[in-house]
């Protein structure tokens, strides 16, 4: 019945009738138990950040059952205290573990009849949590120059509360950085830009992790940018022409950015040849192979990546060289029955006339012959 701890134990004998009284004493110590912490987790090797890490601690004595509280630390550092229950066992779950590798214990510091112990350590690993990401548009398709704004939402898989994603995402098409964003309280990001030329665009967002969560990338966003409509006219000078003279075409292609690019003249299906767009949104051609007749002359405008491709056309007649003739006879009069040669020459500054002569005696035809 001697409690824990140090006792002086004294014996007094009275004596007899013939012997004297007597005393002695001595120093006893009374230990308290050996007791024993057995520390294991329901989730032993590893786990991700804020996925609870459940600890069970049982302490066992050679006698009853121990009493009074458990402490569970982190190498040095306390995780949390819980007494023991009714069977000597005492459980713990923790979300506050960091992101690394710890060495986990069970310490016991005793109770009245129990001894204090101290479990075996048990090696815990916690990786960063896997993280999402969502990447949405502000507006698509997007006419060229107008500002675009990505917006990048990251969150963890399975959320954790109190902890949000902090860092910056990087916006990128393919393997071009476009630019980034500091991600804010709520997890979001954004980046604006208004430099992304006409076309098909594709858009991911990366984000970097931080000491919690794991990199994750967007998965891919279209984003489509339209090109402007130019304004665009053609005009010929002089119309009409003669046959064989020069034309001079324009064209002239107006929109609120300033056009550059490349332009093709045609007669119908015919390439008449090419030009470059000036400062001023204008390219000529001159050309004298224009055919006779009334011609619908055309241009295409190949576009430049902000204005859209586009076509114009215009009438232009062509006039028929002009001719004169010169007609001699072989001789000024002559006798019925007679023969006569009647000579036709058809002149032309545009080159050699070709054709039929019909000879006529006033309004009757008298012959045909070919120049």
């Amino acid at each position: 019945t001697l409690a824990v701890g140090p006792h002086v134990i004294s014996a007094k004998y009275d004596g007899d009738a013939t012997h004297a009284a007597a005393t002695a004493s001595i120093s006893q110590t009374v230990n308290r138990l050996p007791s024993t912490v057995a520390l294991t987790t329901s989730a032993p090797g590893s786990t991700e950040f804020g996925v609870a890490v459940p600890l069970t601690a049982v302490v066992t004595s050679t006698s009853g059952t121990p009493t009074g509280p458990v402490t569970f630390k982190d190498g040095s550092a306390v995780i949390g205290s819980v007494n023991l229950d009714g069977a000597g066992t005492a459980t713990l779950s923790t979300l506050t573990l960091a992101v690394g590798s710890h060495s986990i214990t069970a310490t016991y510091g005793g109770d009245a009849t129990h001894g204090n112990a101290v479990s075996s350590p048990i090696s815990h690993t916690v990786t960063k949590a896997a993280s999402k990401i969502v990447l949405i548009t502000s507006n698509t398709p997007a006419p060229v120059g107008f500002n675009v704004t990505f917006t990048a939402t990251v969150s963890a898989v399975t959320p954790i509360l109190g902890f949000a994603p902090t860092g910056s995402i990087t916006f990128s098409e393919g393997a071009t950085t476009l630019g980034s964003g500091s991600l804010n309280a709520s997890g979001i990001a954004t980046f604006s830009t208004s430099t992304l030329s006409a076309g098909s665009h594709t858009i991911t967002a990366t984000f970097a992790g931080d000491a919690q969560f794991d990199t994750v990338t967007s998965a891919p966003l279209t984003q489509v940018v339209s090109a402007t409509a130019a304004a665009i006219t053609l005009t010929s000078s002089p119309n009409p022409s003669q046959l064989g003279a020069s034309v001079t075409l324009t064209v002239t292609v107006a929109a609120s950015s300033t056009p550059t690019g490349n332009v093709t003249f045609k007669n119908g299906a015919t390439t008449l040849g090419t030009g470059t767009l000036d400062a001023t949104g204008k390219a000529t051609l001159s050309t004298s192979t224009l055919p006779a007749g009334i011609l619908t002359l055309s241009v295409e405008y190949a576009g430049n990546g902000t204005l859209d491709p586009g076509t114009a056309s215009a009438s232009h007649v062509v006039l028929k060289a002009p001719t004169t003739a010169t007609l001699v006879a072989s001789a000024a009069s002559a006798a019925v029955g007679a023969p006569i040669t009647f000579t036709v020459t058809v002149t032309s500054p545009a080159g050699t006339p070709a054709g039929d002569v019909e000879l006529f005696d006033a309004t009757t035809s008298i012959g045909t012959q070919t120049l």
